[in-house]
């Protein structure tokens, strides 16, 4: 790997050059899962696990990097058109990509990389499937796992939940380029965070909900969100009470009252964000009915929905405070549209 001072120059590839130049590619069963998208090509999502010796991984942004600086954005991270813009380790120098090291560290055991994120549907979707897939095919035993250093609390119940030791955990530091001696990489089950529908089997497997309540009609609310806040849901949590719906807040839930609420539920409404990745909970069937502006559409809740097994209907909202200068969602509140919510309230 090539390095000066505090610099380490990469060698951006595809996911499958990277696997190929690693000491170890472990074949996956799993087969790759393909989408459309909108300009007419394929989007694919390829299960992958590899081993590399001396590996280094960038703090900040999780990114492998081999000796010789041949590193992947594919399936290390959601959305990699857009990371290089964002990334807080790597700059372009010269016309070369090259990740800053603010320090080093070189860690003398395995490890497997994970990673993690403060999001809740980012880390059931994005890294926790990466620990199940490693788990699945043998590769935990006598190993670290690398994750960030701000593990959320959600996060660390699904580890002990598993039964894994926390002492495990090896937290990369902010700016820090970590050196492993024998590294793991489990690719991300997901690609512009669209996700492979073994992320579904996988995560119910790993956290199986007790099942003793059934046919709730319940409703996530957001309302204590930076963003994407409902300026009428008092009116919409009238209306849905007349349906039979309960009102919950899933940020004040632990990760298994959310487990064990959401797989107890016939029906889910929410405005789009996280607490939806909770469909993942849901028994066969449940009807999502996800509130969302027609203005940006996304569709990972739908491919999510119909890999459980769950039928899903959108319900349009309009962003009440526009701003040309930001997305849809990151403005502050939006209004569902009642007349759309009330038709397909009936069809239950």
């Amino acid at each position: 790997m090539a390095a000066a001072n505090d610099l380490i120059e990469l060698r951006l590839t595809s996911l499958d050059a990277f696997e190929a130049a690693a000491e170890e590619r472990i074949p996956c069963r799993e087969k790759p899962f393909q989408v459309g998208v909108k300009d007419g090509g394929r989007l694919v999502i390829q299960p992958g696990l590899s081993v590399h010796l001396g590996l280094t991984v960038l703090g900040d942004d999780l990114i492998p990097v081999r000796r010789d600086g041949l590193a992947t954005l594919q399936q290390m991270t959601y959305t990699p058109s857009h990371f290089l813009g964002k990334a807080r380790n790597i700059v372009q120098q010269d016309g070369r990509w090259v990740a800053r090291a603010a320090t080093r560290r070189r860690l003398d055991d395995s490890a497997v990389l994970v990673g993690s994120h403060l999001n809740y549907y980012h880390w059931l979707v994005g890294h926790f499937p990466r620990l199940l897939m490693a788990r699945r095919y043998g590769l935990l035993e006598g190993c670290k796992i690398l994750v960030n250093q701000d593990l959320p609390a959600f996060a660390e119940e699904s580890l002990r939940w598993l039964g894994i030791d926390l002492g495990l955990l090896e937290r990369l530091q902010p700016g820090e380029a970590l050196q492993v001696e024998e590294a793991m990489v489990p690719a991300m089950l997901l690609a512009d965070t669209v996700a492979h529908p073994l992320v579904a089997q996988l995560v119910r497997e790993a956290l199986p909900a007790a099942g003793a309540a059934h046919g709730r009609r319940i409703y996530l609310s957001r309302q204590d969100a930076a963003n994407r806040r409902l300026r009428n849901e008092e009116a919409l949590i009238a209306q849905l009470e007349r349906h039979g719906f309960e009102r919950h807040l899933p940020s004040a839930m632990t990760l298994r009252e959310q487990v064990e609420l959401c797989a107890s539920a016939e029906a889910i409404v929410a405005v789009h964000g996280a607490a939806l990745t909770n469909m993942l909970f849901a028994p066969a069937g449940t009807r999502i009915i996800e509130i969302f502006t027609p203005s940006l559409p996304a569709g990972f809740f739908l491919l999510l929905a119909h890999a459980c097994g769950l039928p899903h209907q959108w319900v349009p909202a309009q962003v009440v405070d526009p701003r040309p200068d930001a997305s849809p969602l990151y403005h502050l509140q939006w209004e569902v549209d009642l007349d759309v919510m009330a038709q397909a309230l009936q069809s239950l």
